[in-house]
């Protein structure tokens, strides 16, 4: 699995668990709602480490706990370079 669907399954993870909808998480941490839609919906490529840490202020997390989950426990973190190469 590759770090993105990761980070993408944590955040839904995250979501359910406070029983709250995509929008109104996204509100709870100060992120419009679009760009969170698109990281849960998995239509961003990338999501900054600043967005991870507004998620993280809003949900009252820090970012230890964020990526302490078992999803991340076998991610995949190729460089682009290596990424590019594996999709030709």
């Amino acid at each position: 699995m590759e770090i993105m669907e990761a980070v993408c399954i944590r955040i839904r993870q995250l979501q359910e668990s406070s029983e709250v909808s995509v929008n109104g998480m996204a509100a709870e941490c100060g992120l419009n709602q679009s760009t969170l839609q698109h990281i849960v919906s998995g239509q961003r490529e990338t999501v900054s480490i600043a967005t991870i840490q507004k998620l993280c202020d809003g949900l009252e997390l820090d970012m230890a706990a964020f990526f302490d989950a078992d999803i991340f426990a076998d991610v995949e973190i190729l460089p682009p370079s290596q990424k590019r190469n594996r999709e030709n």
